[in-house]
């Protein structure tokens, strides 16, 4: 269409949603990681993880595989398939 890819106001969108549910990801693994953390600090080293470090390590187990498979299935639809 004669213009930059990242013109285009829907790639736009699509690539800041992208951004975002990485950055969710990121952010709930960070949360997962100073729960762990304060769980030692308060149990200490070795003992029994918090239950709420436990839950947010259940949720990064989901959430962080399906953010990459939806970003690089997305990421494969706005470049139109030419990186497969």
């Amino acid at each position: 269409f004669g213009k930059v890819l990242s013109d285009f106001d829907t790639i736009q969108s699509e690539i800041a949603e992208m951004r975002m549910q990485i950055d969710q990801a990121r952010l709930l693994t960070l949360s997962a990681a100073h729960a762990m953390d304060m769980s030692e600090q308060v149990n200490g080293p070795g003992s029994k993880l918090s239950l709420q470090a436990r839950q947010l390590i259940a949720m990064i187990k989901v959430v962080a595989p399906r953010v990459a498979c939806e970003v690089i299935d997305k990421a494969i639809q706005v470049h139109g398939g030419l990186g497969v």
